[in-house]
């Protein structure tokens, strides 16, 4: 009898941009607030549309060896690192809200907080495009600097950094968010996430055309 294998539950959203793939051990889909990693709490997915080849051939470069396999569906907003262009309105959007929270020295010679990250980002625009590889390092530094200021953990305003400006999550394909993983989606509200199915056993799923 032919048993479902991954590639058989994913191959009808093969080309659906909104399809995402999370690999865990634990049959629980939710933001794991013990994790090792240093970027921004939310729960974390392969965009199917660009991996589905990598789930085929068993090149995913994480998880591999999991247990399950949770296919959702994104339905909120999504910042897509690749394309965003308007870095500096969201900057600008983010050093006034957080403003009282700014100290009022930073610096040898920039005395007000607002002018101190206005500074920050024009040198760093100066340096690179006005894309969303700016606004990710922009976002990890200001909550680097807010943590310690609110004494929180860096993740989680991190994240709140990135809800604040609108989206529900963060796609990137350019290995931004880390070079082993070029392709990735982080959703930030786990409330946009709806399940579709979820797979079990992949350590016993067969390549696509197997039988067990």
């Amino acid at each position: 009898m032919k048993r479902e294998t991954l590639i058989d539950a994913l191959t009808p959203y093969e080309n659906d941009e909104n399809v995402l793939v999370h690999l865990t051990d634990t049959l629980k889909l939710g933001i794991n607030p013990k994790t090792r990693w240093s970027d921004p709490y939310g729960i974390y997915f392969y965009p199917l549309k660009e991996m589905f080849y990598n789930f085929e051939t068993r090149q995913v470069p994480y998880g591999q060896s999991f247990k399950y396999a949770f296919i959702v569906r994104n339905t909120g907003n999504i910042l897509d690192l690749s394309s965003f262009k308007e870095t500096k309105y969201a900057f600008s959007y983010l050093a006034k809200k957080y403003e009282d929270s700014f100290t009022t020295r930073y610096g040898d010679d920039l005395h007000d907080p607002v002018e101190y990250f206005h500074h920050m980002a024009q040198k760093w625009m100066s340096q690179f495009p006005y894309g969303g590889e700016d606004l990710w390092e922009m976002t990890e530094r200001m909550s680097d600097f807010l943590a310690i200021r609110t004494k929180k953990d860096p993740r989680m305003v991190w994240r709140r950094l990135l809800v604040d400006l609108g989206f529900d999550g963060v796609k990137d394909t350019q290995g931004i968010i880390g070079a082993n993983e070029p392709n990735q989606v982080v959703m930030l509200n786990p409330t946009f996430v709806k399940i579709k199915a979820v797979i079990n056993d992949l350590n016993r799923v067969p390549m696509k055309g197997e039988v067990l």
